[in-house]
């Protein structure tokens, strides 16, 4: 297992963003210039996404926070957007001791709706996505970028910079194996100890709001809501993300 491709950005001390599905890294360089004003800013692309996309992606979660693991040993501070907040917060889970602080940015312990768990999406919504993606898979990233736009005050916007947005085509391969990770992966049993920042849209289309109840309560966890803003608070309140990752980041 080789190291992924990275791209710096800034001085200082060193921040790893990890993206989601469907984009590359670069969908996240409004925040990530804004962070590396003052910080070494590690932008990595996930296997089969962009600089990266002759990498295999792993089919479990472990074995991609391994993947991370290998590829930024030194790190100590990692943000990661929804399937990117899912590999990094399976890398606290999985080497806490070389973890300082953790952010995740639209993202949940559990993407699908259980019993334990029902404030996500029904599992019935994730099997007709994937059965969407095999049958075309570019009208479904279309959808998708819809679907991460939909509710923000700023949406039409959001929507104009995801579909401008630069970058590679996924891997197919690694967009199957993405969602699989997505739909079936499951953290929410378990303690975390690295202090984690959670900052949610208060309209996001593919985390319920009853999400935050279930992640207030746990021991150094801080969950912040930003209102009218849906699955990218990156794009459409970038300020607000930043000013919150600096307070925590320096905590």
């Amino acid at each position: 297992m080789n190291p992924l491709r990275v791209t710096t950005l800034g001085a200082g001390p060193p921040l790893a963003l990890v993206h989601g599905w469907g984009f590359d890294s670069r969908v996240m360089l409004p925040l990530a210039e804004r962070l590396a004003v003052t910080r070494t800013v590690q932008m990595v692309d996930l296997p089969g996404h962009g600089a990266n996309r002759d990498v295999p992606m792993a089919s479990d979660l472990p074995g991609l926070a391994e993947q991370l693991d290998m590829t930024l040993p030194a790190t100590r501070d990692w943000l990661g957007w929804s399937l990117g907040g899912l590999a990094c917060l399976q890398l606290a889970r999985s080497r806490p001791d070389r973890m300082r602080h953790l952010v995740l940015v639209a993202t949940t312990l559990r993407f699908t709706a259980g019993p334990d768990w029902p404030a996500a999406m029904p599992a019935t919504e994730f099997a007709a996505f994937a059965a969407a993606l095999d049958a075309d898979p570019t009208a479904t990233l279309a959808r998708f970028a819809g679907l991460v736009a939909r509710g923000d005050a700023a949406g039409r916007d959001v929507l104009r910079t995801l579909r401008r947005a630069p970058g590679v085509v996924p891997d197919p391969d690694a967009l199957v194996t993405g969602l699989a990770l997505l739909s079936g992966s499951d953290l929410t049993e378990g303690a975390d100890t690295v202090p984690i920042l959670w900052l949610l849209g208060g309209e996001d289309a593919l985390i319920p709001a009853k999400v935050v109840d279930d992640l207030a309560g746990r021991t150094g966890h801080q969950v912040e809501v930003l209102p009218g803003v849906g699955h990218a608070p990156f794009l459409s309140a970038t300020t607000a993300c930043h000013d919150h990752i600096e307070v925590f980041l320096h905590d």
